[in-house]
C-alpha cells in the first residue's frame, strides 16, 4: 500500500498509489473531516458550486506496492454533514464511475464508500470540502493484501477493530515528508511508509507521505499533527474496514 500524490486539473487534492494506475447509508457514520465551528477548512473553497457537481474517477487495488483496476465495485457516497446518500454506482470493467451529486450550490463534505466480495470495506474521507474536479483513484484492498500489510508491522488484525491510514498532503495535491501523527485513541502501533515501500516508525517520507494506524479503535478518533501546520481532525474509523484520510496543511 503505497501512495503517490498528485493534484486535479482544479486544483483540489486527489490521491494516486503508487504502481500501474492511472493518474453507503446513515449507518456508515458521519466520517466527521473538521469542526467548522472551531477551525475553518484547511484549503480555500469556492463559494458557488455547481449543482448537481459530478465527480469521476477510478477504483483501484492495492497488490503490495503493485496498483490494478478493481471492475464491478461499488462505490456510494453519502454527505457528512447530513449522513445523506448522494449517489452511487457500480464501476465499469475500468475500475471507473461517473457520480453527479447534489450540492445546493455549496461545496460538500462527502464520504465515498467502496465495497466489493473478497475485498476490505474502504471509507474514504477527505479533510477538505469538494468544490469542483475529478476525485482521481479510490483505493480499495482484497483480504490477503490487508493481512500482508499487518505482517510488516508486524500486528494481526484484530476483527474488533479498524484500519486507519492518514496521509500528509497540502491544499494542492502534493505529499509532504517530515510529519508524524498521534491519534487518540491510541491504535495498536503506527507505521509510516518509507521512500523504499517498507515501514518504519519515524514520520512520512516521500513519495508515500502516509501513515497506516494498525488496529485502529472504533469511532471517532482525533488525530494531532507535527511536521507541517495542521489543524486536528477528527474522523470515524470504522470496524472491520479501512479508513482513508488526509492531514491537510494550512493554507
Amino acid at each position: 500500500m503505497v501512495f503517490v500524490i498528485v493534484g486535479t486539473g482544479c486544483g483540489r487534492i486527489a490521491f494516486d498509489p503508487l504502481g500501474d494506475a492511472r493518474s453507503g447509508d446513515s449507518a456508515v457514520g458521519d466520517g466527521a473531516m473538521f469542526d467548522a465551528a472551531v477551525f475553518p477548512p484547511p484549503c480555500s473553497v469556492r463559494t458557488m458550486v455547481d449543482d448537481p457537481l459530478r465527480i469521476s474517477g477510478t477504483t483501484i487495488q492495492f497488490q503490495m506496492f503493485r496498483s490494478t483496476y478493481v471492475d464491478i465495485a461499488t462505490v456510494s457516497v453519502v454527505a457528512t454533514e447530513s449522513s445523506q446518500v448522494l449517489g452511487a454506482m457500480t464501476t465499469n470493467a475500468q475500475g471507473d464511475f461517473i457520480l453527479d451529486l447534489p450540492t445546493g450550490g455549496s461545496a460538500i463534505s462527502p464520504l465515498f464508500t467502496i465495497s466489493k466480495p473478497g475485498f476490505t470495506t474502504t471509507y474514504r474521507s477527505l479533510n477538505t470540502p469538494v468544490d469542483t474536479g475529478r476525485i482521481n483513484l479510490l483505493e480499495i484492498a482484497d483480504n490477503a493484501t490487508m493481512n500482508a500489510l499487518y505482517a510488516l508491522g508486524p500486528y494481526t488484525r484484530r476483527a474488533d477493530r479498524g484500519t486507519l491510514v492518514v496521509q500528509s498532503l497540502n491544499c494542492g495535491g502534493t505529499g509532504e515528508a517530515g510529519a508524524t501523527f498521534t491519534v487518540d485513541p491510541a491504535p495498536e502501533g503506527i507505521g509510516y511508509f518509507n521512500a523504499g515501500g517498507t515501514l518504519s516508525g519515524s514520520a512520512t517520507q516521500l513519495p508515500n507521505v502516509a501513515a497506516v494506524m494498525f488496529n485502529a479503535v472504533p469511532g471517532p478518533n482525533l488525530i494531532t499533527g507535527t511536521g507541517q501546520a495542521y489543524y486536528p481532525h477528527t474522523v470515524d474509523v470504522m470496524v472491520g474496514a479501512q479508513t482513508v484520510t488526509s492531514m491537510m496543511s494550512i493554507e
